[in-house]
């Protein structure tokens, strides 16, 4: 789908241009992804403002045809709040470089959720299990989407409410920060209004405050 509401400054950083058959293609070591799955995902070309350089910048992000409107809509709203970003890139993606949480270097993302974290990606459609278990995640079905995760951590709690765990290991946690999600933003309300449920209110022992998805409670 192609680029609408958006001013357009002539002047932009390309992170992603792929083909929604890249975007779509098996990844090693990942289940394989039903045909009735891969035939609902759609691929979107976004804008957003970058977090690090403050340049306009193009990428990709797929998703179910379910909420296509609605991340359209999201990331609308996201570039003409000024709400910067990491690169918005699709799991699939064989060129894109970066640093794992080793400090070694690597090339393409093949749905690596630990890699997407720690680079700071905003990704959608990943068919995978949700981690530690055999249920495939919401994000396989196209029904979610991680937005910088760098800045907003996945946090796991004990019953007593004690931190266990909180990913990326190099996640910046600052909530004054622009970039970074919180009950009262509006990007949040944005998208509960719109029936997707953002990760930082689930109940229980996880709060994903990254994460957005479809008709989750």
């Amino acid at each position: 789908m192609g680029l609408t509401g958006y001013e357009f400054t002539g002047h932009e950083v390309v992170d992603s241009h792929l083909t929604l058959e890249q975007a779509l293609a098996p990844i090693p070591g990942h289940p394989e992804v039903p045909p009735e799955i891969l035939a609902e995902q759609r691929l979107l070309d976004v804008k957003s403002w970058g977090r690090l350089d403050h340049l306009e910048h193009r990428g990709q992000i797929v998703v179910n045809d379910q909420i296509t409107d609605t991340v359209a809509g999201f990331f609308v709203e996201a570039y003409n709040r000024y709400f910067p970003m990491g690169p918005v890139v699709p799991a699939a993606n064989t060129t894109f470089v970066g640093i794992d949480p080793e400090g070694r270097p690597f090339t393409g993302l093949l749905g690596n959720d630990t890699n997407m974290m720690h680079n700071n990606v905003t990704s959608g459609f990943n068919h995978r299990p949700i981690d530690g278990t055999d249920r495939l995640s919401t994000h396989g079905y196209g029904l979610a989407m991680d937005v910088n995760p760098g800045l907003n951590a996945y946090k796991r709690f004990d019953a007593a409410g004690n931190l266990i765990s909180s990913q990326p290991a190099n996640c910046l946690e600052d909530p004054n920060l622009p970039g970074t999600f919180s009950a009262w933003h509006p990007l949040v309300h944005y998208m509960l209004k719109r029936n997707i449920i953002w990760g930082g209110l689930w109940h229980g022992k996880v709060k994903d405050n990254h994460h957005f998805g479809y008709d989750e409670h």
